[in-house]
């Protein structure tokens, strides 16, 4: 770590050498160049040790290269979307009468990003399940369950792969047209976000209550 240092004095030795081998006299009217030269050749030297970075030497410390993390650790269990869809409410059917959520099994995946992205989504459905049961979608941050998209279950929702990406899950929503099958049926695009402390939703999805469709507030077309 002294290297710098011991150049340094040899470079100011080697100027005051220089200046003196004319055996003690001084030429003040016509003072050589070949000092000048030299002492700019000793300084660049000096200049260029000091800057470069020391390599290999004691008492050096190397700073690593960050990483690019989400903010914290991502070790979800596999049961995790089993044991999110475990936690909804079951769906009144009729008085007295009720359907129960399908469970995923253990290791099942997102259906939008995977289950340590900022946010995630999984979608359940109830068991024995039609193409017009009802539907949730299951929001995960980092692996960790957020809770539903919805406060109440919906229908006909598939994931809206144009309008998702790490930390924004798309969904659409169908209302159907003369079937449920139909292709006349309309469409309803909705963003759920990430900002880095909570889920913002971006759009309203359409609203089923007691059989009756209420619309959303961003149509979108079927393949969008």
């Amino acid at each position: 770590m002294f290297r710098p240092t011991i150049i340094a004095s040899a470079g100011l030795a080697a100027i005051a050498l220089i200046s003196g081998c004319d055996g003690g006299s001084t030429n003040q009217s016509a003072p050589s160049t070949l000092p000048t030269a030299l002492s700019s050749t000793v300084l660049t030297q000096v200049t260029a040790t000091l800057a470069a970075p020391a390599t290999g030497v004691p008492g050096t410390t190397t700073v690593p290269a960050r990483r690019t993390t989400t903010g914290q650790d991502c070790h979800p269990s596999a049961t995790v979307i089993h044991d999110a869809a475990a936690t909804l409410a079951p769906v009144q059917n009729s008085p007295g009468s009720t359907w129960q959520w399908g469970l995923p099994p253990s290791g099942a995946a997102p259906d939008a990003n995977t289950i340590c992205s900022p946010l995630s989504a999984a979608l359940v459905t109830i068991q024995g399940a039609t193409a017009s049961s009802p539907m949730q979608a299951l929001l995960f941050h980092n692996g960790t369950y957020v809770g539903p998209a919805t406060p109440e279950w919906n229908a006909f929702i598939s994931v809206d792969k144009s309008r998702t990406t790490a930390d924004t899950v798309g969904l659409r929503y169908m209302i159907p047209g003369t079937c449920d099958a139909c292709s006349d049926g309309t469409f309803y695009c909705v963003q759920f976000h990430w900002d880095g402390q909570q889920v913002i939703t971006i759009g309203k999805p359409p609203e089923i209550v007691n059989g009756t469709s209420t619309p959303g507030t961003q149509r979108c077309s079927a393949d969008s």
